[in-house]
């Protein structure tokens, strides 16, 4: 059985991964064995169900275990285990969007953990001395003192003008600064629709949209997603139909496809938006680094087409 520490400040979550971690290093839970289903462990353990998916789910990204549809969980082995065997075992994909991005986010494989968007630790040695944190303590900087909820004022002034800069007219007090696209998506969906509200999101598109939709009890409408943006026909046939509130698009630089929606389309989309009150919501993550990306590949096929050019001349 594994101990909990709740008075200790260590994520009951962590502690879970944590335990069953040490259980199957030590052999206590040999390869292919079945772990206590989700429901089993948190009667066992006195937690809730949340807190054991949680922790199931880091040592799916860490292919401890693996995720069998409609049979459960079932150890995988440690790397060390597998080491000293001298196997190797394929890293299974995550079972869901939460699996993923702690796949991402795991750096135990790698040296650099793609996507996670953290530098590497031994960069941050020392940036900041000491002393300067000292100094600032003492003299009671503004820097400790707490934010308001919607973000640094000073921080979404400066938003605010970079906006109007690309004439989008949005004052301070319309902004409110989030940890990331997800979590902004989370407050938006929150706040237009109610369970069972249809979200068109699109096919093939960023997972969290979807995952995050059905986590809020959300109805997920796919839509195809074409080379020049999405299929505008496919969405207002279901608009016609009155299916749907929400449409979460990527305009510029789409995750997966790497395309970008023509003006064309996204002048249609937003005449079928204003015709069928649609609301939309746009992941412009990439919008600031669009153009020059553009410049860039542009520069790059240039470069290849001259180089082929010459090699075709000199053959």
């Amino acid at each position: 059985m594994i101990k909990l520490n709740r008075d200790g400040g260590v994520p009951l979550s962590t502690q879970i991964a944590d335990g069953l971690t040490a259980r199957i290093q030590r052999g206590q839970l040999a390869t292919g064995a079945r772990l206590p289903s989700v429901r089993q462990l948190a009667g066992q353990l006195s937690v809730s169900a949340f807190t054991v998916m949680s922790g199931y789910d880091r040592l799916v990204a860490r292919n401890i275990i693996a995720a069998r549809p409609g049979a459960g969980y079932y150890v995988v082995g440690s790397p060390t285990q597998r080491a000293e065997h001298g196997t190797q075992t394929l890293i299974m994909p995550p079972s869901d969007a939460i699996g993923f991005a702690l796949h991402c986010l795991d750096g135990t494989g790698a040296s650099v953990r793609a996507g996670s968007g953290f530098l590497p630790e031994q960069w941050l040695t020392d940036v900041v001395p000491a002393a300067l944190v000292t100094r600032i303590a003492k003299n009671r900087s503004a820097l400790l003192a707490p934010s308001p909820a919607q973000g640094s004022h000073g921080l979404r002034q400066q938003l605010s003008e970079h906006l109007q800069a690309d004439g989008i007219a949005a004052t301070p007090g319309q902004i409110i600064t989030t940890v990331g696209a997800t979590h902004a998506l989370d407050l938006v969906f929150r706040t237009l629709l109610q369970p069972g509200d249809t979200v068109v999101v699109e096919d093939p598109g960023y997972v969290f949209y979807a995952a995050r939709a059905r986590a809020l009890d959300l109805l997920v409408e796919p839509l195809a997603r074409l080379p020049d943006g999405p299929d505008i026909d496919a969405l207002e046939e279901l608009l016609r139909r009155g299916r749907a509130k929400v449409f979460v698009t990527q305009t510029l630089l789409h995750n997966p496809t790497g395309g970008s929606t023509s003006p064309a389309k996204c002048h249609r989309l937003l005449a079928i938006a204003e015709r069928y009150n649609l609301a939309i919501i746009e992941d412009d993550v990439y919008g600031d680094i669009a153009g020059r990306v553009r410049c860039a590949w542009l520069n790059w096929m240039n470069c290849a087409k001259s180089i082929t050019s010459r090699a075709i001349q000199n053959s």
